[in-house]
């Protein structure tokens, strides 16, 4: 569940990852050595309190970073970043209306591709 994932992958305590708020999916395809894969990720939201200092439990995660929004375009197109962490971080930078038509101006397409409706692929 989402809960134990917030658990796992950054020690939330059980008391704040009750909080947490359904923000609906993103859907992607993910290449790697065993070939091209669909990838649907369920996405959710959590406000967590400023002292919150995250820290891993299962070596899924390697590490976390504190960025200023305005420095998360340029970090999640590194290749330092998780490939397929940037689907989730794109969707939410767009739903606070960070990126919006006046700064990216193929948005509609983005959306797009961040909601490809995987299951049609396989009918």
């Amino acid at each position: 569940t989402a809960i134990k994932e917030a658990g796992e992958e950054a020690n939330v305590p059980m008391e704040l990852a009750a909080n947490l708020k359904p923000a609906g999916s993103v859907s992607f395809f993910h290449g790697s050595d065993r070939g091209i894969h669909p990838n649907t990720e369920f996405v959710f939201d959590l406000e967590l309190p400023e002292s919150f200092v995250p820290h891993n439990n299962d070596g899924e995660v390697s590490g976390w970073q504190l960025v200023p929004v305005d420095q998360i375009v340029e970090v999640i197109c590194s290749k330092d970043f998780k490939i397929t962490s940037s689907p989730v971080v794109m969707d939410w930078l767009i739903r606070r209306g960070i990126v919006t038509v006046d700064n990216e101006p193929d948005l509609p397409e983005v959306v797009e591709l961040l909601h490809l409706p995987l299951h049609n692929f396989y009918r």
